[in-house]
């Protein structure tokens, strides 16, 4: 759905750096020992105490990547999971995730491409049920406790992270 990519930092103290996208290369044993995989079905459970329970420790600080998931949740649940990722990431932890944007909030010939695509995806059985309007996502993300917002169009990460390819891999985007 017509993604825009955020990356935020909870609770940036001057001084402190601000994390957006970051490239880590670790060996794949390192990687495997040191990570957790807990599945969580976020219309039904508390993200906060899933984790919790599977041994964060939210005061040494965590990154989320959370991609592909907001669209198709329910609001409510989209709100609670990012309350409870502001809570956890600790001071130098953080989130990216994609959201929607409302069909109202496109161009016609965008709002067109949106609607197919809507479609589609509904009659697969997997409707987008959450959409944001940027400065609105800002505001609340704000006043649950998230200090440093990049908000990227998919423009704006091609020419970031994929500008130079020879393969001619590109992000999407509507705008």
């Amino acid at each position: 759905p017509m993604p825009r990519y955020s990356s935020l930092s909870p609770r940036t103290c001057p001084g402190e750096p601000t994390w957006g996208f970051l490239s880590i290369t670790v060996d794949a044993k390192t990687l495997i020992s040191n990570l957790t995989f807990v599945p969580i079905d976020f219309e039904q459970k508390g993200l906060s105490q899933e984790l919790l329970r599977a041994g964060l420790d939210p005061e040494a600080g965590a990154f989320f990547s959370w991609l592909g998931v907001m669209p198709y949740l329910q609001p409510e649940a989209a709100r609670a999971t990012l309350r409870a990722i502001a809570g956890l990431s600790g001071r130098i932890g953080g989130i990216v995730f994609d959201y929607a944007i409302p069909g109202s909030a496109l161009g016609l010939m965008q709002r067109v491409i949106f609607k197919l695509m809507a479609a589609r995806v509904k009659a697969a059985g997997e409707p987008w049920l959450t959409f944001f309007y940027p400065s609105a996502l800002a505001q609340e993300l704000s006043s649950m406790g998230f200090r440093h917002l990049e908000d990227m169009t998919g423009d704006l990460l091609n020419q970031r992270y994929l500008a130079g390819r020879t393969d001619d891999l590109r992000v999407g985007s509507l705008y």
